[in-house]
């Protein structure tokens, strides 16, 4: 049983961290400026010397510092990048893309909380239907996480291809992206981990209580000695 609980308590602390990752990732720039998705590094001479996107907005950066963020569910990035360096490619079908892909970055906040949820039913909920409760949101904060992290690639990946093509432009994937990929893996194993934790522990309470044996030419304790004088 001490094995099981331990076992239990591996997968409800994933499921924090899990919703610590997607947090993160939820509070990327414009929110904090080092948190990113993306950055992207411009070549000298240009307006901006570095843009960085996040899950409901981006900054520009000029002389180090931030002038200019725009907090919003969904843009366009290479329409942003495309105002700073009018050299970087702007075809319709990646603009669209990238632009309706921003959209599902609200999926982060969203596995974020579907987590948290769980692993407060995970903590307190010592019911077998709460735990069953809690690896059913952790494998629905699985999938959304799975489909957010797929979404941020392929829109992200479309901005930094294009940006890398020009000369002395780098882009980069953010620390706040690995958040992300990370919340993936631990999503899994939380899930997993909590649902046989489960199986077990329901397993354990519906086996019925072990009768005890009596040991040969000792009789029963529970029946009452005759007293003497009602002995034949």
């Amino acid at each position: 049983m001490g094995l099981l609980l331990g076992v239990h308590h591996i997968g409800t602390l994933l499921l924090l961290v899990t919703a610590i990752l997607l947090l993160v990732a939820s509070i990327s720039s414009p929110v904090v400026n080092n948190l990113a998705l993306l950055k992207v590094d411009f070549r000298d001479g240009l307006s901006a010397e570095r843009v960085t996107f996040g899950s409901f907005g981006y900054c520009e950066m000029y002389d180090g510092s931030s002038d200019y963020c725009n907090r919003h569910l969904g843009y366009n990035p290479l329409r942003i990048i495309r105002g700073i360096d009018g050299q970087v490619d702007n075809g319709s079908v990646g603009r669209n893309t990238a632009s309706g892909l921003t959209r599902v970055m609200v999926l982060h906040p969203v596995g974020a909380v579907l987590s948290f949820v769980g692993f407060l039913l995970a903590v307190i909920g010592t019911h077998v239907i709460s735990s069953f409760t809690a690896s059913v949101l952790s494998g629905l904060t699985f999938i959304v996480t799975v489909v957010a992290l797929a979404c941020d690639f392929t829109a992200l990946s479309i901005v930094h291809h294009r940006v890398n093509e020009i000369r002395n432009n780098h882009a980069t994937y953010g620390s706040a992206l690995w958040c992300v990929v990370a919340a993936v893996v631990t999503s899994f194993f939380a899930t997993i981990i909590v649902f046989l934790s489960c199986c077990a522990s329901k397993r354990n309470k519906n086996k019925p209580d072990p009768v005890p044996k009596q040991e040969a030419g000792f009789a029963d304790s529970t029946v009452p000695k005759k007293k003497f004088w009602q002995r034949r």
